[in-house]
């Protein structure tokens, strides 16, 4: 055992503050006064012990036994207030009997009187053990002495209390630390005296005890405190009981955390932040979060309800975790069990975590083996993160913000240029792929530029939560500078061109069947277009075709499968330029060039509105450091209501641009947008 607290004397000096404080409030209300101190106009009441401690000079013959009202004549009465005031500095000089101006002293002259019996008026009896103690300390300590002396109960009359279930050494430690602001103390004894506190209401040593133990948590005593926090009602420490298991997770997957000794409405609070692990989010820590789930099920199952393990189950992000490793966490917790019944079974580990586990685990397994449909399996699979990122594939940016993995193998933070060959070239072209999100996942829609191919029908689905990637169904035919975009669970490839000039052919994806199928076509065909998603209908804008560049403006109508042009053309022709919903929303048309053969750059921005299908003037790119070409750009819109630029190639070169809504003007951006490039080939 060692002594608490590295700085005892101020602890000290508090105590007897807070003692002091209390019976001078008594004082004040002439609650278990046992002296009168004659004044010139009136008679003040006092607490003889008080007094006393002020004053060791003064003669305390016959003192013993509270019915002695006797008056302590050579004490004034001007000297009262400042017994009860020991804290007095020099600037509040002492009367002509000295005051001990030191907390210290002063608790330890109160104690002396204990000691030697001095002015007692109460004897504790715990056991067969007997002290005589002062009801004016008792009752400046502890509300629940103070409601008993002060009230018309039994005991405020007689002079002798029975501690009933109480051991004899913590009655006598509690005494010995209301007199003197020291203990010294344990893990287990502090927990004892605790409770032994808080029944009694001492508040000065639940503090302490409290703090003690706030300082001692761990890994190993955390849930225990927890529970004895919702048991004691002290809300304070069970915050500070509740965040430290909170933030130490996943060091409870071990038999020692008694992690079952958690409520299961503490354990649901837990699983469901997107923090657990310090913000460090991969497979590896989901499977951590599953173990310490099971190892609470496993002893909790028979006494609580279904429902109660359904809220549990269903803060556990399966899809995070393959399947091979949620058998392999299940069957070695569920071995543990079987060995304790010397049952050396365990594939049936069912039974081991409770009926509603089953439910949940089927499901996980469904959404493992239904590969493709996963995106829309999407159900509380999200990274344990709050963080999301601008991820680009080789240069292209997908149009909304994701979750990415902490570490990975396939995400490198901060836009790159496309890695050289094996010879150290570095390819030339712009990227004829398109990228899209889908619930999480990102569809790589072509070829890259590290590939052969220009024109390609391939697609790669990546998979931030185990931080794979797969290959999925073709598309129907090979294709490059394409519009893509998702709505209603179906991705939507539009246009484009191929080694025989542009496609008006368009198709869509079915995640459901893992499958491609023709939807109308364009009027004409296009490629390098722009074109998203908006109020359930698609719009397409510019472009070229083989000739010339358009100025068109195309929607989508996916309930009749049609193509409606809409009359109310570009106020500038372009291609190979960017469309994004702006902070207004309208549909902004950023970049491009005016002519598919060494076309000029347009600076100009365009908004386009739905309502009024109409365009209308933004203003012009026109940055301290304008880009060489703003031919293939990354447009998307900050939550600040930013409008970002940068290019697609060389992104390192040129600086990032935004659009001030309040200003209406292109600013060069001060700190760049963390973007993420995403390896998916």
């Amino acid at each position: 055992m060692v002594l608490f607290g590295s700085n005892q004397d101020q602890q000290k000096c508090n105590h007897a503050s807070y003692l002091f404080n209390e019976m001078s409030k008594f004082q004040k209300v002439g609650i278990l006064c046992d002296v009168k101190v004659p004044g010139q106009l009136h008679v003040v009441k006092a607490h003889k012990i008080v007094l006393m401690s002020a004053n060791p000079k003064s003669d305390t013959s016959g003192c013993k036994g509270a019915e002695n009202q006797t008056a302590i004549c050579d004490f004034p009465v001007e000297e009262v207030l400042k017994a009860y005031a020991p804290n007095n500095t020099a600037e509040d000089p002492p009367g002509p009997e000295a005051v001990v101006d030191s907390l210290g002293q002063r608790l330890g002259a109160l104690n002396d009187l204990r000691l030697h019996h001095c002015c007692c008026d109460v004897t504790l009896v715990a056991n067969e053990m007997q002290c005589d103690v002062h009801k004016v300390v008792l009752a400046a300590c502890s509300d629940y002495f103070r409601a008993m002396f002060t009230s018309k109960m039994k005991e405020s009359m007689d002079n002798r209390v029975v501690l009933h279930n109480v051991d004899s050494f913590y009655v006598r430690t509690i005494i010995d630390f209301m007199y003197t602001g020291e203990i010294t103390l344990d893990f287990n004894g502090a927990c004892d005296l605790l409770e032994i506190a808080v029944f009694y209401q001492i508040l000065p040593l639940i503090n302490r005890c409290q703090t003690y133990l706030i300082s001692n948590l761990s890994a190993q005593n955390c849930c225990y405190l927890t529970m004895m926090a919702h048991d004691l009602a002290l809300d304070d420490f069970l915050s500070h009981c509740r965040s430290y298991a909170f933030e130490h997770f996943l060091e409870l997957d071990h038999d020692d955390s008694e992690v079952d000794l958690l409520l299961a409405d503490d354990l649901v609070a837990c699983l469901s932040r997107n923090d657990l692990g310090n913000g460090i989010s991969n497979t590896s820590t989901e499977q951590t979060v599953l173990r310490v789930v099971l190892r609470w099920l496993r002893r909790k199952c028979d006494d609580v309800e279904i429902p109660e393990q359904d809220r549990i189950l269903s803060q556990v992000r399966f899809s995070l975790i393959a399947k091979q490793d949620i058998d392999i966490c299940c069957r070695a917790l569920a071995m543990d069990v079987d060995n304790n019944n010397n049952n050396n079974n365990g594939d049936d580990f069912f039974a081991s975590f409770g009926p509603a586990f089953k439910k949940h685990y089927e499901r996980a397994v469904t959404y493992h083996n239904r590969v493709f449909e996963q995106p829309l399996l999407h159900d509380r699979s999200d990274l344990r993160t709050d963080q999301y990122h601008r991820a680009c594939v080789d240069g292209v940016l997908a149009p909304n913000p994701v979750k990415l993995p902490s570490y990975s193998k396939n995400v490198f933070v901060g836009v790159q240029d496309v890695n050289p060959d094996s010879e150290g070239n570095v390819p030339i072209r712009d990227p004829y792929h398109n990228v899209v999100d889908f619930n999480g996942f990102l569809y790589l829609l072509g070829s890259t530029r590290t590939r052969d191919s220009c024109y390609s029908r391939t697609v790669t689905r990546y998979d931030p939560r185990l931080d794979s990637t797969i290959a999925i169904a073709s598309m129907g035919e090979e294709r490059g500078d394409f519009v893509a975009c998702v709505l209603n669970d179906y991705i939507y490839v539009i246009g484009g061109r191929n080694r025989h000039g542009a496609l008006a052919s368009c198709e869509r994806y079915d995640p459901r069947q893992n499958s491609w199928e023709k939807i109308a076509d364009l009027p004409q065909g296009i490629y390098m277009a722009a074109g998203l998603a908006h109020d359930g209908c698609i719009y397409v804008t510019g472009g070229f075709n083989d000739y010339e560049t358009t100025g068109t403006t195309l929607r989508y109508h996916v309930t009749d499968d049609t193509w409606e042009e809409i009359f109310a053309p570009m106020m500038c022709d372009r291609g190979f330029h960017a469309l994004v919903k702006g902070h207004d929303g309208l549909l902004w048309a950023v970049g491009g060039v005016d002519n598919p053969f060494s076309g000029r750059n347009v600076w100009e921005v365009e908004a386009f509105d739905p309502d009024l299908e109409m365009w209308r003037f933004v203003g012009q790119v026109l940055p301290v450091q304008p880009f060489l070409s703003m031919m293939r750009i990354n447009v998307f819109l900050e939550r600040d209501n930013r409008t970002c630029v940068f290019p697609v190639s060389t992104p390192h070169k040129y600086p990032m641009l935004e659009h001030v809504p309040r200003s209406r003007m292109w600013f060069e951006m001060r700190s760049r947008v963390v973007v993420s490039q995403v390896q998916v080939d």
